[in-house]
């Protein structure tokens, strides 16, 4: 599986695999890449707070929440707590604390009855110089008590407390907060609130030096992906800034290296940008940590980053293909809302569903003698959750959006350039949160738009046996991706050419 990487050469591997299908360089040799972070990630934050399941670890003191990585520029972050207890069960008598790791920046910090927008009762705190307070105080900071694990900061204009390990060893500092007994947000014993945080990367994103694509390509490395910030290159909807992209590429240039971009939607370092304020919930109500994709301004901004990032670096002589891999969405690598609900059910997308189906059945009629149902407008035909009658005619509808997304991204990127397109496939085949992982999607698409397919689960034995069987019935490119843990190294040599040899055996020199 894949995962974020620090300011350190990441040792991701691609290989070409598939004969006579174009794979990059027309060879079937193994093509070394490098997977580089574009910043410092801090660990991310989440919140911890009391809760009234006593039953739970410290008697529910340090219930958790979600956690989100934060990237550059402000961005706001709101938490659903539930079964809240406030009883002052945490160190320094606190409610609750935020918790994350060096160069998470914190402004503000809103509790609130309602969701945001919807008013009601709130407490909040504004930290650093001059913060204030309206029912909620800092009690404390640090690993533990005594510790004073951050810095006062002025951060993008902003007043900040940025956390910091203080040479404490640990990855991992809080900052403790307590409500007043007078607030509403205490004194009506709310079931649920929400906590919103305003709060951003301190460190700024840096380019790669060209000593270090030196360096890797004295290794034989001549490619390095990089996980982009969609933030980093859109700071604000329409406003685009290279900078940083360009000096990775200059630098990339100067060293013989390509660079392929990753142009994630959600849920990545820096990914959405932090002005996406749309976001998605599950079946039952649930807040999804993905933003809604039906929503035509999402779709139409997502877009519009892939088609002008491309147009602006496409000339460079280290661009060497892009990546279009949209993320947590439609299943596609990451969690349901809640642990267990299903994505995709914001109004954006029920409202996309009901146009599907006018045009997958044309007659409402029709439709009713299919299902057996008598329903008098599309709008009535309910999206059904699992277990409802009609969900998995909603999952039709959710297949059929990650094709006509991939299908539409391919588009754009094709009218801009014949550069390698790639395409992650990963996750597994399990369980809800990868329903439409469907490996034959992706070929579809790269066929059609001359693409290659990257198998990202390439230590599991039996899909890379498949995926070979796959490219060569598409006469698709397959690449294998395969990122190394920092312990037992020749195992895994081992493991990943015998993988190799699985998918394209004339390349280990088997018949």
């Amino acid at each position: 599986m894949r995962g974020l990487f620090s300011r350190a050469v990441a040792a991701a591997v691609l290989s070409a695999v598939t004969a006579g299908c174009g794979a990059i360089g027309s060879t079937a040799s193994p093509i070394w890449a490098a997977q580089l972070a574009w910043s410092p990630s801090p660990v991310a934050m989440s919140v911890q707070y009391n809760s009234s399941d006593f039953s739970a670890s410290l008697d529910g003191a340090y219930e958790g929440s979600a956690t989100v990585l934060p990237h550059s520029g402000w961005q706001v972050h709101t938490w659903e707590l539930t079964s809240v207890h406030w009883d002052g069960e945490e160190n320094y008598g606190a409610d609750l604390r935020l918790s994350g790791g060096p160069g998470v920046a914190v402004h503000q910090v809103v509790l609130s009855l309602n969701p945001p927008g919807q008013g009601g009762e709130t407490a909040s705190i504004t930290l650093g110089t001059g913060g204030s307070s309206d029912g909620m105080v800092q009690v404390g900071a640090g690993g533990t008590q005594g510790d004073s694990a951050y810095e006062v900061q002025t951060v993008d204009g902003q007043s900040a407390e940025v956390l910091d390990d203080k040479g404490l060893g640990g990855d991992t500092s809080y900052i403790y907060l307590q409500l007043s007994p007078t607030s509403a947000v205490w004194t009506d014993h709310p079931s649920t609130v929400y906590v919103s945080v305003t709060l951003t990367a301190a460190y700024p994103s840096q380019p790669w030096s060209i000593a270090t694509f030196e360096a890797m390509a004295a290794k034989g490395i001549d490619r390095a992906e990089i996980n982009m910030e969609w933030a980093a290159v859109e700071p604000s909807p329409g406003h685009f800034t290279f900078t940083l992209l360009d000096e990775d590429l200059a630098n990339a240039a100067k060293a013989g290296v390509k660079l392929i971009p990753i142009f994630w939607y959600s849920v990545w370092g820096g990914n959405p940008a932090s002005w996406i304020t749309d976001y998605d919930v599950g079946n039952n109500g649930g807040t999804s940590e993905v933003p809604v994709w039906w929503s035509s301004s999402n779709r139409q901004a997502y877009f519009t980053y892939i088609q002008d990032t491309i147009g602006h670096i496409k000339d460079s002589p280290a661009f060497g293909g892009a990546f279009l891999d949209y993320g947590w969405l439609d299943y596609m690598w990451g969690p349901a809302p809640a642990g267990s609900e299903v994505n995709g059910y914001a109004p954006a997308d029920v409202a996309r569903f009901h146009q599907w189906l006018q045009e997958q059945y044309h007659s409402l009629a029709a439709f009713n003698t299919t299902y057996g149902t008598a329903y008098t407008e599309w709008d009535e035909v309910p999206a059904d959750g699992p277990g409802q009658p009609l969900f998995a005619l909603y999952q039709s509808f959710r297949d059929w959006s990650v094709k006509e997304t991939y299908a539409r991204m391919s588009a754009i990127y094709r009218k801009e350039t014949r550069a390698p397109l790639y395409f992650y496939w990963g996750g597994g085949f399990s369980g809800f949160g990868t329903a439409f992982n469907v490996p034959d999607t992706f070929f579809q698409v790269a066929k059609e738009y001359h693409g290659t397919v990257v198998l990202d689960d390439a230590n599991s034995t039996g899909l890379p046996i498949l995926f070979n069987s796959l490219a060569r019935a598409y006469k698709v490119p397959l690449l294998e991706e395969w990122t190394p843990n920092s312990t037992g190294l020749q195992a895994e040599i081992a493991e990943f050419m015998g993988h190799y040899g699985f998918e394209f055996p004339e390349a280990a020199g088997m018949d």
